[in-house]
């Protein structure tokens, strides 16, 4: 029977910050504050990096508005 991947494939690039595993489901090397702190830093970039998406997303709705408020041709 082929093996089920528990983990979607969409999270392995944050899993793998982490650190590396034996695919056994053991935790990563290192202490648990080490762990903790990779977690909490891997957070910090995810909140950053959809603050920006967030705000971008707000730009283009503001052009949008924009667009939509112009007379058309």
């Amino acid at each position: 029977m082929a093996k089920v991947r528990s983990t979607p494939t969409s999270t392995r690039p944050f899993l793998s910050y982490l650190g590396p595993g034996n695919g056994d489901g053991a935790p990563p090397p290192g202490t648990d504050a080490e762990r903790l702190a990779r977690v909490e830093e891997l957070l910090t970039r995810m909140q950053t990096v959809l603050e920006t998406q967030f705000q971008r997303m707000a730009e283009m709705q503001a052009l949008i508005d924009r667009m939509n408020a112009e007379p058309r041709r």
